[in-house]
């Protein structure tokens, strides 16, 4: 062997095995998988920290032409070596919202990809748990490429962590969830979206191994619509044995207010007649009219699409994610069904102690509670949800809600409280175990992005604002606290992923797993010297017991009542928004026009004087 063939091996470093290569000069690495050859690149963390990344190999073939609003095949080989140092397209939505800045970024339909973060330990050694990220966004916006790859690799995929995170995309708004003729058999697949996920998982099935993956410690993590979409991952019967335990973190299916299957179809029709492919005319129940109104909406560029789409800001009409699809679909059975009959798993859940306090604006300016807006939020959570006893339950809600401050949580313990304590419940029942907690660390400030120094304490820690220590995300600037705080809570999930348990040895107090009896839940605040509290009992115990057991006891079995004309689904949070746009004079959808809001509170106060006509009537819809 010449010097110079000795002294190429000795700069470079390569390693080879089966397959796979280190260049540490070039700060790439190369591999196999079945489709071909991968060159990945290294990502240099902060600590001193470093692991891999391959960002956007294809899952999917690009759904195009006729895969447009169709079920997803599998991304074919390729010759050569696929160069995934670089992020590729986003799916195609509202950009600015999807990149979170006013210029956007790069989007297409061909954005069926799957970015992978490993360890040069998991890399080379294989065996290593798995992460599968299902991204939030409300199931309109975000994508993999606004993930933080530093923050990946220092908390789960470099070595000493060793976990195989991997984030697939899927489509979004009507791309994902068109729902042009509900129970018709078309071209167009409702929930593609889902199918896309079903896809992505098989895939990694598939392929994880080449990446030190174990198909058999798949972890499904999501984050508010990413944990909705993980619950829905857990229920439904496509995924059996794909994956073995969830993450859920602020979002959760809830049977309250799940999707029927003709949720999202005004909205596709609103789209379908902003595109020019459909009239107040059009036969819906036609199938050649359908499949001509599918036709002219595969015709369009995906720029049209989303103009359109974006159009919904000035309408009532919206596009919420999974629904029930009936036979043969991805979800057969309403979710509630499904879920009585999910397979064992590992849990983990959980919330922050100020997802959402929007209904803040019930309040006076000298901090007295205003009857008529408490009366009105509760009538609108009681008729529109269904009990069998609306007028019972909207009493108990007012007498609670009336009190000091509790309106300020009412969104939060209906929306998020009340569904989360009942998956712990029933997950609970049916013999899994599992990690409930809360996050109460008010401490954030400027690690998140979204803070302002003018919020009321009481505030925070809200929506997302525990992500920055997990995934990055609204990530702002970090103190020496932070990043302490952060190797304790990303500690917890990475345990959870690694084990099936987040505790920390004796570093912290022991986390015991949920009990029905005394709804134990862990409490994740830090003191001075970063220690957490630890167990506590009573989840959320105020919301907990209105929405869960006196709705049980007093508002009786729910029947999900007919919905407005312009509704094909109660969402409460559009609900409130829609209140509180039209009382503060101030738009609180991101989404939506003050017009736009002052039509849906016009919809949903005209539907809920109904109802209770009706109801004092005798008369049940």
């Amino acid at each position: 062997m010449t010097s110079m063939r000795i002294m190429t091996i000795f700069c470079h470093f390569l390693v080879f095995i089966t397959g796979l290569s280190f260049d540490d000069a070039a700060g790439t690495v190369s591999l196999k998988i079945s489709q071909g050859e991968l060159l990945g690149k290294r990502i240099d963390a902060y600590d001193n920290r470093t692991g891999y990344g391959f960002l956007g190999i294809p899952f999917g073939a690009p759904p195009v032409g006729p895969l447009r609003f169709a079920k997803p095949i599998s991304a074919s080989s390729w010759e050569g070596v696929r160069n995934v140092t670089v992020k590729g397209d986003a799916c195609p939505a509202v950009a600015e919202l999807t990149y979170k800045r006013p210029e956007g970024g790069p989007m297409s339909e061909d954005c069926l990809h799957t970015y992978v973060y490993a360890s040069k330990h998991c890399l080379t050694k294989g065996g290593c748990a798995i992460m599968w990220v299902v991204h939030g966004g409300r199931y309109n916006f975000e994508s993999p490429v606004v993930f933080v790859n530093d923050v990946i690799v220092h908390n789960f995929a470099s070595d000493g962590q060793d976990v195989v995170v991997i984030i697939p995309a899927y489509r979004l708004e009507n791309f994902g969830f068109l729902n042009i003729a509900p129970g018709m058999k078309t071209s167009a697949t409702p929930n593609t979206a889902v199918w896309d996920l079903l896809l992505a998982l098989q895939w990694t099935q598939l392929e994880a191994h080449h990446f030190g993956g174990d198909p058999d410690k798949i972890t499904v993590f999501g984050h508010s619509a990413g944990a909705q979409f993980a619950d829905i991952i857990s229920v439904s019967p496509h995924f059996k044995g794909l994956f073995n335990g969830i993450i859920l973190m602020s979002g959760m299916l809830s049977s309250v207010y799940e999707a029927g299957y003709k949720s999202n179809s005004l909205a596709s029709w609103v789209t379908a007649t902003i595109l020019g492919c459909a009239t107040d005319a059009t036969d819906r129940s036609d199938v050649v009219a359908v499949e001509a109104v599918m036709a002219c909406m595969r015709a369009k560029t995906w720029q049209d699409i989303v103009e359109a789409n974006e159009a919904l800001n000035t309408r009532p009409e919206d596009y919420h994610g999974p629904h029930a699809d009936g036979p043969g679909g991805i979800l057969p059975l309403p979710p509630s069904q499904l879920a009585r009959t999910r397979p064992a798993m590992r849990v983990m859940l959980g919330t922050t102690a100020a997802e959402f306090h929007d209904t803040k604006y019930a309040l006076n300016a000298d901090g007295t509670v205003d009857m008529k807006k408490v009366t009105e939020l509760c009538e609108g959570f009681a008729y529109s949800i269904g009990y069998a006893h609306p007028d019972v339950m909207t009493k108990l809600c007012i007498d609670y809600y009336m009190q000091v401050r509790n309106v300020i949580n009412l969104q939060q313990d209906a929306m998020f409280f009340m569904p989360n304590y009942l998956t712990a419940r029933d997950l609970a029942e049916m013999g899994n175990e599992v990690f409930l907690y809360s996050f109460t660390y008010k401490g954030i400030e400027g690690a998140f992005k979204k803070f302002s120094p003018l919020d009321d304490k009481d505030d925070h820690p809200s929506h997302a604002e525990d992500y920055v220590y997990v995934l990055g995300m609204h990530r702002g600037n970090f103190t020496p606290r932070d990043y302490e705080i952060e190797k304790i809570y990303s500690g917890m999930v990475l345990n959870f992923v690694k084990t099936g348990n987040p505790n920390l040895g004796t570093s912290q107090p022991d986390w015991k797993s949920f009990r029905k009896l005394g709804g134990e839940y862990y409490e994740n605040d830090f003191d001075d010297a970063n220690r957490m509290p630890g167990m506590k009992k009573h989840y959320q115990a105020g919301a907990v017991k209105l929405w869960v057991y006196e709705a049980e006891k007093y508002g009786g079995p729910i029947t999900p009542p007919e919905l407005p004309a312009g509704a094909d689904r109660f969402w409460p949070m559009d609900m409130v928004n829609a209140y509180a746009s039209h009382h503060a004079s101030v738009n609180f959808a991101h989404d939506k026009t003050i017009a736009a809001e002052e039509e849906q509170y016009k919809i949903w106060t005209d539907y809920i004087n109904d109802r209770r006509f009706k109801n004092l009537q005798g008369i049940h819809s």
